[in-house]
């Protein structure tokens, strides 16, 4: 990840489910990679193409940490 926001890669790019590389980082547990994202400038607030938000993914998962990164 620090590479490729080292490249100028798009941190908010969206994939087919409109996700970001937020979504995954935050639906696996990523906590540190979550606080890079976020210190980086990712926009927590897009939604995915099922109207959920990256908090809301994290909630489901239990990410408490994650959570908690995102209020």
């Amino acid at each position: 990840v620090r590479l490729l926001l080292y490249l100028g890669v798009d941190i908010n790019s969206q994939d087919y489910d409109d996700c970001t590389v937020l979504f995954y980082a935050a639906e696996k547990g990523h906590t540190e990679t979550v606080r890079l994202l976020l210190n980086c400038g990712a926009n927590l607030n897009i939604q995915d193409n099922n109207d959920k938000t990256v908090l809301m993914l994290a909630a489901r998962k239990n990410h408490i940490e994650i959570v908690r990164l995102l209020l």
